[in-house]
């Protein structure tokens, strides 16, 4: 079997599943000071799983109305399940609002959970040892051996 053959299988890993990587690794490190809040424009969102003070968008396997869509001090734009709180502070009015969550104060606050988190460490590893596995996996097939003996 040629090289090229071992190098390409090497490549095709390698380009699947970088993203993957990636994707784990800049989203927990993002700057908050590069928050847009969703003050001028709607921000939709979708949250499979809920945990602590924010709950699931998804009820159960319907998926109709698993995406909400917020709009800072917006209460006609914003369509929003019974379980979230109001865009729209009762002491505040929506100019008030929307400057508040545009502030450094609100900034501040805002908790990344992927940040320093063992599930993002462990992702990472996880997706590091199967493009060896799969990298492994191909080459002992170039090189002639049996699938059989391959996936033990």
């Amino acid at each position: 079997m040629k090289r090229s053959a071992f190098a390409k299988a090497l490549i095709y890993t390698i380009i699947t599943t970088y993203p993957f990587a990636l994707l784990v690794t800049k989203l927990s490190r993002i700057d908050e000071a590069t928050f847009v809040p969703c003050s001028h424009r709607a921000c939709t969102f979708m949250k499979i799983f809920g945990s602590g003070m924010v709950p699931s968008t998804v009820d159960g396997f319907r998926l109709s109305k698993a995406f909400d869509v917020v709009v800072n001090g917006n209460l006609s734009q914003s369509e929003l399940s019974s379980e979230f709180l109001s865009p729209l502070c009762p002491t505040l009015s929506a100019k008030e609002m929307r400057h508040r969550c545009d502030s450094s104060w609100a900034r501040k606050r805002i908790i990344n959970p992927l940040h320093n988190s063992w599930c993002r460490v462990l992702y990472v590893w996880c997706i590091a040892g199967w493009s060896i596995a799969k990298v492994l996996h191909d080459w002992l097939l170039l090189g002639g051996a049996h699938e059989y003996t391959t996936l033990r």
